[in-house]
C-alpha cells in the first residue's frame, strides 16, 4: 500500500478515536459522516474511499465504501441553520452537498434538471435526498427551492428567481420554519431539460452552459461561511468583488489541482485504449505466428 494511502487511512482512524466510532470495520454511516466533517475534492475523496476500502479488504470485511455512490443525504450541513441569501450561495450550497455525498465533480457539472427526481423518491443522479426535520437543513427543502429559482434564471428573469428565494428566506424566518418539499417545486422545472448548476455572475445572472470543474473546485475550497466571497447576507451583485490578489496562493493551488485531476482522468483513459490496442496487435501477431495447418 502507498504512502498517501497509509496517510489516508490515519487519517480516518484518528477522525473515529475522536469522535469515538470503529473504524475497522467501519459502517456506511461513519464513511459518510467523516467525508461529511472532513470535506475535500474529488481526487481527494476518491484517494480515500480507496485507503478505506483496501484495508477492510486486507482484513477480509466487506468495505462499507462498496456502495457509497448510492448514499442517502439526510441533512444539508453546509447551511448550518442559516438559509442562502442569494441564488449563487443557493447553488454553491447545492455543490457542496453533492460534493460531500461522494459525486465526482465532472458528474456535478453534467447534472441537468432530468437527472432529479422530486418525489415519491427524491434523488439527484445516484443521490438520495431525505426529509431533514429541520426545514432550515432539509436537503428536499433546498432542491425544492432551486428547481422554483432555476427556471426564471436560465429564462433571463433574475427578478423573478429572487422573489422565489426571497418567499423560501421569509418561511424559514417562522418558528417553526415551513417545509418548502411538503408543497413540492411544482412542474415548472419539467418544462425544458435545463443545466442544473449554471455559472452564476456577482450581479446574479445565469450563464449559457455548466460550470467547469475549476469553478467547481474553487466553490468547494471556501469556508462554508463564505461560499461566494460578497454575496452572503445581501443581495446579489451588491457586495464588492473581491481583488483578484485577495486569495491567489490558494486559488491557484485548487486550479491546478483541478487541472491535474482532469490531466490524471485523461491519462488513465488514454491508457485504457492503448491497452485495448496493445491486446488487438497481441491477438493478431499470435495468430499469423501459428503454423499452417496442411
Amino acid at each position: 500500500m502507498s504512502a498517501v494511502a497509509d496517510t489516508e487511512w490515519r487519517l480516518f482512524t484518528r477522525w473515529c478515536a475522536a469522535t469515538g466510532v470503529r473504524a475497522l470495520p467501519a459502517s456506511r454511516v461513519t464513511v459518510s459522516s467523516f467525508f461529511e466533517r472532513v470535506p475535500a475534492n474529488g481526487s481527494t475523496v476518491r484517494r480515500r474511499m480507496s485507503a478505506i476500502a483496501s484495508h477492510h479488504t486486507a482484513a477480509g470485511l466487506t468495505p462499507p465504501t462498496a456502495r457509497m455512490e448510492e448514499q442517502t443525504v439526510t441533512a444539508v450541513s453546509a447551511v448550518q441553520g442559516a438559509p442562502p441569501a442569494t441564488v449563487r450561495a443557493m447553488r454553491d450550497t447545492l455543490i457542496v452537498l453533492l460534493a460531500q455525498s461522494g459525486m465526482r465533480h465532472r458528474v456535478i457539472v453534467a447534472l441537468r434538471t432530468g437527472d432529479v427526481e422530486a418525489g415519491p423518491v427524491w434523488r439527484v443522479g445516484p443521490i438520495q435526498l431525505t426529509c431533514a426535520a429541520d426545514a432550515r437543513a432539509c436537503p428536499r427543502c433546498l432542491l425544492t427551492v432551486w428547481l422554483q429559482v432555476l427556471p426564471p434564471l436560465a429564462g433571463g428573469f433574475r427578478a423573478s428567481a429572487r422573489e422565489a428565494l426571497a418567499r423560501w428566506n421569509e418561511a424559514q424566518r417562522r418558528v417553526p420554519a415551513v417545509h418548502a418539499c411538503e408543497a413540492g417545486p411544482g412542474d415548472t422545472w419539467l418544462s425544458g431539460n435545463l443545466v442544473l448548476l449554471p455559472p452564476i455572475d456577482r450581479h446574479g445572472w445565469a450563464g449559457c452552459g455548466p460550470l467547469s470543474r475549476r469553478s467547481i473546485i474553487r466553490v468547494l475550497s471556501m469556508p462554508l461561511a463564505e461560499l461566494d466571497a460578497g454575496h452572503i447576507g445581501m443581495p446579489d451583485g451588491q457586495g464588492r468583488s473581491p481583488s483578484r490578489f485577495a486569495r491567489p496562493v490558494r486559488d491557484d493551488l485548487y486550479a491546478a489541482l483541478g487541472d491535474v485531476d482532469e490531466g490524471i482522468e485523461a491519462l488513465t483513459q488514454r491508457a485504457a485504449t492503448l491497452m485495448a490496442e496493445l491486446d488487438a496487435i497481441s491477438a493478431i501477431i499470435d495468430t499469423a505466428s501459428r503454423p499452417a495447418r496442411a
